[in-house]
Order: structure tokens, then C-alpha cells, then sequence
């Protein structure tokens, strides 16, 4: 009889369908989840499926509370159950690592981490709370109780494995990592999306993604003004969040018509929208630099695209396109520097094309195949 896997995350997207998919292989997965993201990897039909509730951007609050609700349903269905089998659980909501805490004390329930993203220290970072208050205390103290009795821990970035290191464990890095076969370089003239929007004799920058509050958006609205005298180039954001209402506010005060902003691409589009890009960019606030590594930089990778990094020169984010040769990383006097380094790579297309080539070598360093490192 296979071992029982639960698999714990609120929002099931690309990552989470190759490591469910590649666990189902060898144990009897049953997934918890709130949201499903489809893509063109789809689940394996014979993963059992127990949806719970949705996870909510809008605000701060509605995503702590979406974050709250799921902890105590899926602890409810797990106590429930009184089966044998272990977790793996993704730190989406980050209570996910407390419900594990919870059933290894309760029923000795032997379980697995894998940490996206830093909490609390995302919140003290943002000022949502004090380092010394009780509550994050009370927090560290449970974070540490449930690193302590993990079988084991992983990250997505060494940034992270490092901020780890004292837990008691080895905590083991697992680069991330995009579709390389769904995902790969497509020339403008053969990209009927590019063509699509009427951007085939544009210089196009690319923003696609989340546009939350980790998110430098403001940096790139304002390169938009900087350049916005220049026609032929043109920036494009894809996505959603809460900083869309800044973006559109911009658009609207500058009268911009070099930008145009789209909502999220389905699973058909997505290959085409994400390698519409001449240059892409990622952005990260400061304060989450050594929390966080956004995913899209990885699809860009895929993709291709010479990137621009938005974030601290000692990020993570900023080390992959300096180890990689494949753009640049903008800090600083951002505004100014990060159109100058836009005119630069529009006006040198050799060095566009170097930068390009170097991105999609890199993505084989961050393919599907990572999956193969993590263990239950």
C-alpha cells in the first residue's frame, strides 16, 4: 500500500502541479487547496482534490483573514480524517506550517516544509508589526517549534536557507523553476499577440505579474513618464493586484499612451504574452529582499528576455542576472537609471540579443527537473 501524502497549499499553480504530479508517482497524494491556477501542466486525474477557501489580494486584511480560514479548515479536515500519512505543506498561508505543528504534537503527524516566503519577518519588514510585540514572538516561537520537528525544509533562494540557519536543520535550497517546453523564445513577427496589440514595430518592456506591494511598480510607471516622448518605446503591464488603481491613476495624470495594462493571460495566451517582451522586468521593494524571490523571473528566463531587475544590488533577485549575464539590476536613483538602462539595451541590439541568448541558457538550470531534488 502507497504512503498517504497530504499536500497543503492555498493556491495551486505551475510549481505546486510538477511537485504534486511528481509525488503522485510514488505516494497516494491528496491536495488541499483554495485556488487553482491551470496551466497548460495540468494535475494528474488521479490526485484526490479537496477544495477549501479562496485566497484574497485585495487588501491586507482580507488576505490575512482568507489566510485564517484556510489554516482552520484544512486543521479541521486533517483532524478529521485520523488517517495515517505526512504533509507537505507550502508556506501559502504561512499558518500552513502551524497546522503541521499542531497534528505532529497531536497525533505525531510526520511532515515536510517547503518555505516561499518569510513570515513574520515579511510583516515587521512592512511595519505591520513590532519585532518586539507578543504576537511575533509568540510567532518566532511556533516557527521555531515546527522547524525543529520537520522531517524536512526547504527554500527557494540560499537568501533564505541563510536567514534559516540556526533552526536545528539542514535546510535545502531548491531553485525554482518554469515550463521550458511550454515557455520558450518566439520571434515578434511570429507572436500573434505582440501582433495582436499593434506592438510589432515597438520597443516592448514587459511587466508580468503581481502588482502588490512588494512590487516596485512605481519605479516602472515612472521610467514610462521619463520615456514617454520616445514613440517607439512602449510599456506593457499584465496582471492584477493592488497597485493597478496607482497604475491607471498614473496613465490617466501623464496621459500616457505608451502603456497599456491587461489583466492576467489564460493558460492559451500565456506562452505568447510572456515572450512579448523585448526587455522584462521584475521588481522588488527593498524590504523583501532577503524574503522573497518572485517567480516571474524565471519565466523570463524561459522566455528569453533580456531582464531588468528592480531591487537591492544584494538580493537574490540581482545575483541570478549577475551570475547568468542576462540583464541588469537597477537600485538607486531607480527612476533615471532604469530608463537610461531601457534606451541603452533598445538602441544596442547586439548586446540585446546576448542578453537574451544568456537568459534562455540559464533556464536550464531552472527547469522542471528540480523537482527531482525534494524528498518526504
Amino acid at each position: 500500500m502507497r504512503q498517504k501524502v497530504i499536500y497543503l497549499d492555498q493556491v495551486i499553480g505551475p510549481l505546486s502541479i510538477d511537485i504534486i504530479n511528481y509525488f503522485n508517482n510514488r505516494y497516494d497524494v491528496t491536495c488541499l487547496y483554495g485556488e487553482y491556477i491551470s496551466t497548460h501542466n495540468q494535475l494528474s486525474d488521479s490526485v484526490k482534490k479537496v477544495k477549501l477557501n479562496k485566497y484574497l489580494r485585495s487588501s491586507t486584511l482580507k488576505r490575512i483573514l482568507s489566510w485564517a480560514g484556510f489554516f482552520t479548515m484544512s486543521l479541521f479536515y486533517l483532524i478529521i480524517k485520523k488517517k495515517e500519512f505526512k504533509i507537505f505543506a507550502i508556506t501559502n498561508p504561512p499558518l500552513n506550517i502551524f497546522t503541521c505543528l499542531f497534528l505532529n504534537r497531536l497525533f505525531g503527524v510526520k511532515y515536510s516544509l517547503f518555505i516561499y516566503d518569510l513570515y513574520p519577518d515579511a510583516f515587521v519588514s512592512y511595519g505591520y508589526a513590532n519585532e518586539k510585540s507578543w504576537l511575533i514572538k509568540f510567532w518566532r516561537f511556533l516557527n521555531t517549534k515546527a522547524y525543529t520537528h520537520a522531517e524536512n525544509i526547504y527554500t527557494i533562494s540560499n537568501s533564505m536557507s541563510n536567514k534559516l540557519k540556526d533552526v536545528g536543520h539542514v535546510v535545502k535550497t531548491i531553485p525554482m523553476w518554469a515550463d521550458t517546453h511550454s515557455i520558450k523564445p518566439i520571434n515578434k513577427e511570429a507572436n500573434w499577440f505582440r501582433n495582436e496589440l499593434q506592438l510589432n514595430e515597438k520597443f516592448v518592456v514587459l511587466y508580468s505579474g503581481n502588482f502588490g506591494e512588494t512590487h516596485d511598480l512605481e519605479s516602472v510607471i515612472q521610467a514610462a513618464i521619463d520615456l514617454k516622448d520616445i514613440d517607439y518605446i512602449h510599456f506593457l503591464f499584465i496582471g492584477d493586484g493592488k497597485k493597478k488603481k496607482m497604475l491607471r491613476s498614473k496613465i490617466k495624470d501623464y496621459n500616457l499612451t505608451n502603456v497599456k495594462v491587461l489583466p492576467f493571460q489564460n493558460e492559451q495566451k500565456f506562452p505568447y504574452s510572456i515572450t512579448s517582451g523585448d526587455v522584462s522586468i521584475v521588481t522588488l521593494d527593498e524590504k523583501a529582499a532577503e524574503l522573497s524571490v518572485p517567480s516571474k523571473v524565471f519565466y523570463y528566463m524561459a522566455a528569453g528576455s533580456a531582464i531588468i531587475t528592480v531591487s537591492h544590488p544584494k538580493s537574490e533577485l540581482a545575483q541570478l542576472v549577475e551570475k547568468y549575464s542576462c540583464g541588469f539590476n537597477i537600485s538607486g536613483g531607480r527612476q533615471m537609471k532604469l530608463a537610461d538602462c531601457i534606451i541603452k539595451l533598445s538602441k544596442d541590439s547586439g548586446l540585446l540579443e546576448d542578453l537574451k541568448q544568456n537568459s534562455r541558457r540559464a533556464s536550464k538550470f531552472h527547469s522542471p527537473d528540480n523537482v527531482k531534488n525534494i524528498v518526504i
